[in-house]
This record gives structure tokens, sequence and C-alpha cells, in this order.
């Protein structure tokens, strides 16, 4: 099975159009790794080095922070755009450029949302910064046939995820891509001597998982516990490093056998959705930003998004919200909010499931409900 993974590795590698791609037991533990890699590169240059800094995304999973806090890097958040929940092109490059002199930009594909940033990347690249895109589903996968909505990799680097409900989905795993054969190797022998994800790294990822959502939600009858979810910071970062273990192999060769079928049905029930959702009118907006990989079918709502979530999932229909701005999370690591672009984000957003499980019976129920809840909270204007 070991024969295998190099064979994967490859396969990857010519799927995103890249050189190299180096597997790892998480998308984080790649990018823990990687600012690693770049922080000892820091290191020899000076006998002091200031830590790297990371503009992230406001609006993102955890797990993100996380790994860079790991690899002793500072982690700087870039507001959000409400309409698009990606960070603007114009913004990201200000930030660069006021910046220190070397740093990390992080390009995320949130949502399976494509954009281009020119403007991020020529400022990056006059002041040397490394453009890191995170592409955990996949978004900029090719192969005869692909979606063509999005251009290729430009980053130097670039981040896939192998886990739960992502487009290439093994169970686990993720990898590293890039063109700069030094930073391939780096990454392969740095990767190696890592104890590998198994059953027992699972079993912890899911404990802090639900940990998040319980604090979330808070006790019965009770308020949210959100501040609580900084104390686990810590615990959290520990162990996060790990190799891609050879039992994920075949799951992964099947999981990049089945992406061509797999992008074409999320596109077909997505195009499902939004024929059937046009019928509720303004009280939906749509992104205006390609997606040609769908994670999920996203609408927003300015009005009465936890109305609409409540009523759909008490019907037994997949309904979902995204991340709201990292600082709710984590008051004390990341200070003063992010701003309302952000904050609007978060509250406004709407998920809808694209798995084939999600029949066209299901979406007029949904739209139904939607229709019924707007009527009855006056969501979107006229009610009449």
């Amino acid at each position: 099975m070991a024969a295998a993974l190099p064979v994967l590795a490859e396969r990857l590698a010519t799927l995103f159009g890249c050189r190299h791609a180096v597997l790892f037991g998480r998308a984080r533990s790649g990018l823990a790794v990687l600012l690693d890699i770049l922080r000892d590169r820091e290191g020899g240059m000076s006998s002091n080095p200031a830590p790297i800094e990371v503009l992230v995304p406001s609006n993102i999973c955890p797990a993100v922070p996380l790994a860079v806090q790991a690899a002793g890097a500072e982690v700087r958040l870039v507001t959000v755009s409400r309409l698009t929940g990606l960070p603007s092109d114009a913004v990201m490059a200000e930030r660069i450029q006021a910046g220190p002199a070397r740093g990390v930009v992080m390009v995320a594909h949130l949502y399976g949302f494509v954009a281009d940033y020119p403007e991020t990347r020529r400022v990056a690249r006059a002041k040397g910064w490394v453009i890191l895109e995170n592409d955990s589903v996949a978004a900029k996968a090719r192969w005869p046939g692909a979606p063509l909505q999005a251009s290729p990799l430009f980053g130097d680097v670039a981040l896939v995820s192998f886990g739960s409900a992502k487009t290439i989905e093994a169970g686990g795993g993720g990898a590293v891509l890039t063109d700069d054969s030094e930073w391939a190797r780096e990454l392969a022998v740095r990767a190696a001597a890592l104890p590998v994800w198994d059953a027992a790294a699972e079993a912890r990822d899911q404990w802090f998982m639900a940990m998040h959502r319980q604090l979330r939600q808070g006790p019965p009858g009770g308020p949210a516990l959100v501040g609580l979810i900084e104390g686990l910071r810590s615990a959290e970062s520990d162990g996060l490093r790990l190799g891609f273990p050879e039992a994920l192999a075949e799951p992964l060769a099947a999981a990049l056998d089945r992406l061509p079928a797999t992008v074409a049905s999320r596109r077909a029930v997505a195009v499902l959705w939004a024929e059937r959702l046009a019928g509720l009118g303004p009280m939906l907006e749509t992104p205006p930003v390609a997606q040609p990989v769908p994670w999920r079918l996203i609408r927003r709502l300015e009005q009465g998004r936890d109305a609409v979530v409540a009523a759909l999932r008490a019907a037994g229909l997949d309904a979902g919200t995204n991340y709201p701005p990292l600082n709710a999370a984590y008051p004390g690591w990341f200070g003063a909010a992010c701003g309302e672009e952000a904050e609007a984000w978060g509250r406004e957003v709407l998920n809808l499931w694209v798995t084939p499980e999600t029949t066209p019976e299901c979406m007029d129920r949904a739209v139904a409900l939607m229709a019924a809840v707007g009527r009855r909270d006056d969501i979107g204007g006229d009610s009449r």
C-alpha cells in the first residue's frame, strides 16, 4: 500500500496543474509544517526573527488560525465582504502593502467561491510575500470536461483537504501543492517523520468539533457560551502535525476516481435549487462570485435567516449557517470586532445541501417552508 502514496501524490499534482503534491494527515497539518519551514528559513537569516505574519479571512474555520498559531506565526484577520464571504482584492492588497517585509497571504476559495485577486497577487509578488491558496473543496481541480469558471492555481503553494464533506472526500487527509521542488522536498522529509493520522486523532478532532458546537448552542434554555471556546486553544493546537496514513490510500484513490461525477452531481443539484429558489424573489440574494464546485448552495437573507434555518431543521431538512468572524469565539486572541461586513456575512448566510440525497421533493418542501416563514415574518418586504 505504501507504494500507492507516490502515485496518489502524482495524481493530485496533475489534477491541480502542479509539479508536486505532498500528503499529510490533515490539510491543517500541511499548513503548520509549511509555516514551520518558512519560520526556520527566516530564523537562518536573523538571530531574532519576528514571527511570520499570515493574513487570513476573518470568517473561516478555526482550524486555520490554530494551525498558524501552532507554527509560531501571527494571524492577522482580513474582513470579508457581506456579499461574498471573501476578502476584497483591494483590502487584501492594502493589508499586504502595510504589512512587514515578509509574510504569507492566504487566498481562500471558501465555500467553492473563486476570485482571482489580481492586485493582491501583484503587491505580494512585488513585496516578496508567499501566496498561499486554500482550496479545501478543490474548486480549481482540472480534468477533461471540468468546470472552467476558475483560473488555474496561482499561489506559491496551495492546500486541499480530503476530510468529511469535502469535494474529494476520503475520510481524512490533505495535501500541500507546489511547483517549488525545494519546498516539496522539505515538506516531504518532514511529513515522513510525523506520526500518522489514526482513529484516535479522528476521535480527538470530533470531540473538539462537538465541544465547539455545544458551546455555541449553550445549555438547554441558557445562553450561548461561545466565550469558553477560547480556553480550548492550547489543547487544540497540540498534536496537530500528522502524516498521511496508508489506510487512507484506497479511499483517496476512490474519491479521485469519482471526482468528476461528484462535481457534476453537485452542480446539477445546485441548478435545481436555483430554479426553485427563484420564486422567492428578493427574499434571497445570490453571492456575486463564481462557484465552479459548490460546497453548498449559498444564499443570503438580510432578515430572518435564523427563523428560516430553524424551520427547515425542525422539518428534518438540511440547512446550515457559515462561520461568524473569528473574534466572536476568540475575543482575547483577536480583540476588537472585525467590522459590520464580517458580522453580516455570519448572520445572513443560508447553506442548503447539494448532495444526491437532496431530492427535488426536499427542495419543494424547503421552498414552501421558506415562503411561509417569509410571509409570517415579513422577510424581504411585502407580505400580502
